[in-house]
């Protein structure tokens, strides 16, 4: 197709860099701006669907008047507020976008991280990237200073003396006040942003979103040995608790009640055990709205909250926090909404700020324990329905347990349940495979470094990934269907970045490699 391809940005920098990347490939580009500058661009991303629809295509009826047959939208926001496929269809213009790319990249990748000029952008470039992989840990950032300043020009190392001088000015207006950032997890501990203001913070997940709970305290430890002079705070933490998800045996990602107040629990204790630490700050108090979002089995919704979003349930997690910060006698019995328990015996766990519990069965006595913020008692339960009162000084709680011969299947999330059988049924025909031995690629044999197009070449080693690639990502992976124009030239360990370490085990990679190297190509 012959002829200039228009080139649309939210503002005329944009529009003009587009134009640039397109002649650097021997392209032409004619620019055309949806609006004057950062801010405009804003304010039109926040507009009614229906208006920015309108402005769009007439920007684009405008370029077909100059001969214009394709668009390139060259910016990220822009492309995520307006329906450009829908646009494509009406106009019958070839239109490419940053989205496009990012269905690409999406599953070739564990965690992502995107900055934006505003949450409106955010939003919709998070709804694209979890729709091509739900399993994508993605860290957002919205920063409208940093586009202005990349409007302007401005080189990083004004971007940090920027921020110098919003300290200054800070200190101009009203010294008698502390001021304070917060980093994103990955900003670099040695870096320029740090000992500009008062107070320091960081944004972490550990547990959650990469990593493992018990890198957190480390992780403090460490930055504090090397800036004992900085005033570090944790600025968010958290994860993900549904009430209707729970477990005996609670594990990242499961989105249990249960593993949200494990995560709480080390996180709470790793904060007073630090008293340099100056604030810390959960995120979140109550699940909240989030339309880009699809996790848990709950769409449209964050659930990092202590509370549910219609605020009339606390969950366990909660009365965690009441028990570390209130002074009032407090005790709470963890567990009430997974009421059926089987088995001999089953755990029941307890926070008070008291330093001594009592725990009732049916009215007889468990046990008294001592113990700081949280009680762990194991409990025998009767058949059928069974009381549990605790008491702790001038407090108490009670719960209904029953004792079941096997528990509810709907406590737990079908999509976690599944990948877990299925990862236990595949160690299982691994039988006695040495796996801890470092993986070995002889020359001759497939491996887990050969693509998807070269694995497709025999059918017993196809076989085998398609299965690990099933488990792992639900994809059924078919050559020439689906998703194989963007797999085919990915190898399994390249698409092993998209899947946790912490959900598969570090064993999963090592098994399939030690599969594939047994079938000569």
């Amino acid at each position: 197709m012959n002829g200039p391809i228009a080139v649309l940005a939210g503002t005329p920098v944009d529009t003009r860099m587009g134009v640039a990347y397109l002649e650097e490939r021997g392209l032409p580009g004619v620019p055309f701006p949806l609006s004057r500058g950062p801010r405009e661009q804003t304010a039109f991303q926040h507009a009614p669907a229906a208006d920015k629809r309108r402005q769009a295509l007439a920007v684009l009826r405008g370029a077909m008047a100059q001969g214009c047959r394709r668009a390139f939208v060259y910016c990220n926001s822009l492309s995520a507020a307006v329906d450009f496929p829908g646009l494509a269809e009406e106009t019958g213009m070839r239109i490419v976008t940053p989205l496009d790319v990012y269905r690409r990249l999406a599953p070739r990748y564990r965690a992502l991280g995107v900055i934006a000029a505003n949450a409106q952008g955010l939003s919709g470039i998070e709804k694209v990237l979890l729709e091509a992989n739900p399993a994508l840990d993605l860290l957002g950032a919205c920063a409208l200073p940093v586009v202005l300043a990349v409007e302007a020009g401005m080189p990083p190392e004004e971007l940090v003396e920027r921020h110098h001088d919003l300290q200054k000015l800070c200190k101009e207006l009203d010294p008698t006040r502390s001021t304070t950032i917060a980093h994103v997890s990955h900003t670099p501990t040695d870096g320029p942003m740090h000992h500009i203001t008062d107070l320091e913070s960081y944004n972490h997940y550990f547990g959650w979103y990469g990593g493992k709970i018990e890198d957190n305290g480390p992780w403090l430890d460490k930055f504090h040995a090397e800036h004992p002079d900085i005033c570090l705070g944790v600025s968010e933490y958290g994860c993900e608790g549904i009430i209707n998800w729970h477990s005996s045996t609670p594990q990242c990602k499961d989105y249990t009640e249960e593993y949200q107040a494990v995560y709480h629990e080390y996180m709470a204790q790793a904060f007073e055990d630090r008293p340099w630490i100056w604030a810390s700050h959960v995120w979140n108090m109550f699940d909240f709205g989030c339309a880009a979002r699809n996790e848990g089995g709950v769409a449209g919704r964050n659930n990092k909250g202590l509370v549910t979003i219609d605020r009339k349930t606390r969950k366990d997690s909660f009365y965690l926090y009441q028990a570390y910060w209130t002074k009032d006698p407090m005790v709470h019995i963890n567990g009430r909404r997974y009421a059926q328990r089987a088995g001999e015996t089953t755990e029941v766990k307890v926070y008070s700020n008291q330093d001594c519990v009592t725990l009732y069965l049916n009215g007889k006595e468990v046990g008294t324990q001592q113990a700081h913020r949280v009680f762990h008692f194991t409990v025998a339960l009767a058949e059928g329905f069974n009381t549990l009162l605790a008491v702790a000084g001038s407090a108490k709680d009670s719960i209904t347990l029953e004792k079941v011969e096997k528990e509810p299947v709907c406590y737990t999330l079908p999509e976690f349940n599944e990948r877990q059988e299925g990862v236990a049924n595949w160690f299982k025909q691994m039988g006695s495979l040495d796996l801890e031995s470092p993986m070995e690629f002889p020359e001759g044999y497939y491996t887990i470094k050969d693509s998807m197009a070269e694995l497709a070449k025999n059918e017993e080693a196809f076989a085998i990934v398609a299965k690990a690639v099933k488990l792992v990502t639900n994809f059924d992976l078919k050559p020439g269907q689906g998703m194989w124009s963007m797999m085919s030239g990915m190898s399994p360990e390249h698409m092993s970045g998209m899947i946790s370490t912490d959900l598969l085990g570090d064993k999963f990679l090592p098994s399939l490699n030690a599969q594939l190297i047994k079938i000569k190509k």
